[in-house]
């Protein structure tokens, strides 16, 4: 589980999903499972720095 951070270094963040077949991801960053199986959750910095962290999720 994701957990913000009370005073967040990056104020806006892009969201993707891997496989959107197995979860979806909103632009604030909620999660749903869509069908079973594997992806990744990325969040990208949108300041030009090009810092990203990556979630793997499964969904059973």
């Amino acid at each position: 589980m994701l957990q913000k951070p009370e005073k967040p270094a990056y104020k806006k963040l892009t969201w993707t999903s891997a496989n959107t077949k197995v979860a979806k991801v909103d632009s604030k960053g909620k999660v749903k499972a869509v069908g079973r199986g594997r992806t990744v959750i990325t969040a990208k910095a949108c300041d030009g720095s090009g810092k990203k962290v990556k979630c793997n999720v499964t969904v059973s």
